[in-house]
């Protein structure tokens, strides 16, 4: 398989794998390693995760599978894989990282230790978690702790601030993870592409961004807490 440059790195194939409960441990980056893999987006770490979660599973086979919220990583835990990972293993570390949207020093401070702990490319997540998605689809207002991930993806102004204060205190790359449930996804990922980002292809769970006609229903634009410099967004009615 041939090497795919990207973001200035050179990955021996195009197979990384994806953060998620297959990238908690470095049992698990060395035998994503040991198995082909170029590249491991560590597990999503915050500085303080800020909810409880145990991975769980239910299902009716050949109907339904219902996999619950899995536990992601405090700051110490994500330093210190992300370091073993460098020191034992030679494949490209992605370190996916969320905050509140309205601490963009906590962003910063975060990108910069796991850039001294050995990652190659800081990966933002605007996608997981969306503890607060549903509010902001309903037009509700939500609180600070819960603006992270989902909805922070949801409004370009806010996605481009956080990618900016980023770029602007790192060395490596950043590489937005954007979320397939924002309306305005193109607009999300140009705001990010503005703050200095590098775009990989767009999440695929519901197709690639060009894949069909945009949604003609209206619905309510998020009311995201914000750093003070990003304007809000314009409110639309709900159906």
């Amino acid at each position: 398989m041939p090497t795919v440059e990207f973001a200035g790195l050179t990955f021996r194939n195009s197979f990384v794998v994806a953060s998620g409960p297959a990238s908690a441990t470095l049992e698990q980056v060395k035998m994503a390693e040991d198995n082909g893999a170029a590249g491991v987006s560590l597990k999503l770490t915050f500085t303080q995760v800020p909810f409880r979660s145990q991975l769980r599973c239910w299902s009716i086979p050949d109907d339904v599978m219902v996999m619950p919220i899995d536990r992601r990583l405090n700051e110490a835990e994500g330093l210190e894989l992300c370091r073993k990972a460098r020191e034992e293993t030679d494949v490209v570390l992605f370190a996916n990282i969320s905050a509140p949207a309205t601490d963009l020093e906590v962003w910063a401070d975060l990108a910069r230790k796991f850039e001294q702990a050995g990652a190659h490319i800081v990966e933002a997540n605007y996608c997981c978690p969306n503890i607060g998605l549903a509010r902001y689809q309903l037009g509700e207002e939500v609180t600070a702790e819960l603006s992270v991930g989902a909805s922070i993806g949801q409004v370009p102004e806010v996605a481009g601030e956080v990618t900016r204060a980023l770029v602007d205190s790192v060395n490596v790359p950043v590489v937005p993870k954007l979320t397939p449930t924002a309306l305005n996804m193109g607009e999300v990922a140009r705001a990010c592409q503005e703050g200095g980002a590098l775009l990989p292809p767009p999440p695929t769970r519901r197709g690639p961004l060009a894949s069909g006609p945009p949604c003609p229903r209206p619905v309510p634009s998020p009311s995201v807490p914000r750093p003070s410099s990003c304007p809000p967004p314009p409110r639309r009615s709900p159906r």
